[in-house]
């Protein structure tokens, strides 16, 4: 029954199935990798008194958890035809509609991911003393303290530091970053994107005596497909400096492994050794 359905797309004609097909293999293109969701005992490094890798350890699972959000909001954003979500008499003004919620989410989503990198780094490089904090409140003064403009100048001043300098640097002037970060902004300071899908150019422009004009005001229009061509090159940038970073970071190098793997809690290295470099 479906394969007697076709579709017609923006000049082109589709099945059902052709479109689960091609939905099925954009979303294989999103990697989602479990290397992320780092496999680390909190035990044996809180003996060891490193809080810090504690700490960035759980905030590699949670930029996994907030990738496989943004991921499904992008895949959904994505997917041309929602059978179930909408009713079939509002035709293409429905779909398009609930693909512009879909892409909104995804817009947002997926440039939360360069906080977690900067919370990762600032954990796993010790910015500040983190054994001073107590409480919660003493948690989120940290994490107030995870910002780009205080932790570049820091960076700058360590040698060590230089690799992950230049590729933090490259991943947040990359084209597609840039627009997505200024999309979100968009969103959040004014709390709108126009569609080209859905909403047509105003037919009247007003411009008053002294030269203000409704074009001011006028929120930014994006196209959905083209927005989600955008951020899928995004997610391939946010997994290749997740990747990146977390073999910089190289958990692992604190202990020596021993025979049959067996980790050795009393051969902890010196921080100076198994760190790359470290402020506190």
């Amino acid at each position: 029954m479906e394969e007697q359905i076709i579709i017609k797309y923006k000049g082109s004609e589709f099945t059902l199935q052709d479109l689960k097909k091609q939905n099925n293999d954009f979303a294989t293109s999103l990697e989602l990798p479990n290397e992320f969701l780092v496999n680390l005992s909190r035990l044996p490094y809180a003996m060891c008194g490193d809080i810090g890798y504690i700490l960035a350890s759980e905030k590699f699972h949670q930029l996994y958890s907030l990738i496989a959000t943004a991921r499904f909001a992008l895949i959904s954003a994505h997917q041309k035809i929602h059978k179930h979500l909408v009713q079939w008499e509002s035709g293409s003004a429905g779909q398009f509609w609930l693909r512009s919620q879909y892409l909104k989410n995804a817009i947002l989503w997926y440039d939360s991911c360069k906080d977690y990198f900067l919370q990762i780094i600032f954990f796993a490089f010790d910015f500040k003393p983190i054994k001073k904090a107590n409480s919660r409140k003493d948690y989120e003064t940290l994490l107030k303290q995870c910002r780009w403009e205080k932790m570049k100048p820091e960076l700058a001043k360590k040698a060590e530091a230089a690799v992950l300098l230049e590729r933090l640097t490259q991943y947040k002037s990359n084209d597609s970053v840039t627009s997505v970060r200024n999309l979100s902004n968009s969103l959040k300071h004014h709390a709108h994107l126009l569609f080209k899908e859905i909403h047509s150019r105003p037919d009247v422009e007003i411009t008053d005596v002294n030269g203000f004009t409704s074009k001011f005001i006028e929120p930014e229009r994006i196209g959905i497909d083209e927005t989600v061509l955008l951020l899928a090159d995004v997610h391939h940038e946010v997994i290749a400096f997740g990747k990146f970073l977390l073999e910089f970071i190289d958990f692992g190098k604190i202990f020596t492994e021993g025979k049959d793997r067996i980790i050795d809690l009393s051969s902890k290295k010196p921080k100076e050794e198994y760190k790359k470099f470290f402020f506190h």
